[in-house]
């Protein structure tokens, strides 16, 4: 598994097969659990670090002016400011977005499970929420609504594993129309990624998944309350959101937000 698979991949493997030992333990199905001192190295798994702000201006910018980006440009966009899970997004339906109180409520998640597109509920119980959308989210969902279309007029349908339907799935593949998931989400960043970095060889990007948006938004987010932004982000535990989720901002930034402050200060 070290060959194809991170450190902490490989610990959440271990700590599944360590809790179902513990549960045939306390039935007494075996004498003793045999993964209870096993453990791994994660020293190789990197902290996902956020992207600056002048970054994301840049990459959004770019997608936004770029004909073969702008078709991505909207999803991206609420990726990098609703703070909300590729997954998540994917599982977003008509009825999730709220347009009149500017609201996305959150209650489920897209996942290609063998081959086939299956709607699972969130992560966790706090993974259930409703985020407000900024300015520029809602003129983003406004363009989403107003600009989609289906095939032959019918909706694909995905089924959760209890069998029931849903539809009216928002994000939907630019050519097929069918639903995406994360991979989808993964290819057209991935995609665009490139194109910027063609287009700015003496300044590129580095390379980022869909989560480092989540990381993003938490950085640049971080002056809100932190139950709040702890809430909109889905997490159980205040802990997650400051320690894993929020970096520090750079230098530059520092200074002309602790300006700010003390100018705020001294005229008042």
């Amino acid at each position: 598994m070290k060959k194809k698979y991170k450190g902490s991949s490989i610990q959440s493997q271990i700590s599944l097969i360590k809790r179902a030992f513990e549960y045939a333990l306390d039935y007494d199905y075996i004498a003793k659990n045999p993964f209870r001192h096993i453990t791994t190295d994660r020293s190789d798994s990197k902290k996902i670090e956020a992207l600056s702000v002048k970054d994301m201006n840049r990459f959004l910018d770019f997608c936004s002016k770029n004909n073969r980006c702008a078709h991505c440009y909207d999803m991206i966009y609420v990726l990098f400011w609703t703070g909300i899970r590729a997954s998540e997004l994917c599982g977003l339906t008509l009825d999730n977005i709220d347009m009149d109180n500017r609201t996305i409520k959150v209650e489920k998640q897209l996942q290609c499970i063998n081959h086939s597109h299956v709607v699972i509920p969130t992560k966790t119980t706090s993974g259930e929420r409703i985020i407000p959308m900024t300015d520029g989210v809602y003129e983003c969902f406004k363009r989403i609504l107003e600009n989609r279309y289906i095939k032959g007029d019918i909706e694909p349908v995905c089924y959760d594993e209890n069998g029931n339907e849903y539809e009216g799935f928002v994000f939907l593949a630019t050519r097929s129309r069918k639903t995406i998931v994360r991979a989808h989400v993964e290819e057209y960043l991935c995609n665009c990624i490139k194109r910027f970095n063609d287009a700015n060889t003496d300044h590129p990007i580095r390379k980022f998944e869909p989560h480092c948006c989540r990381h993003t938004f938490a950085t640049n987010l971080q002056y809100l309350p932190p139950k709040t932004l702890q809430y909109i982000l889905g997490h159980g535990n205040i802990s997650t959101t400051m320690n894993n989720y929020v970096d520090v901002k750079p230098s530059d930034e520092q200074l002309a937000q602790i300006n700010a402050l003390a100018n705020q200060l001294i005229t008042n």
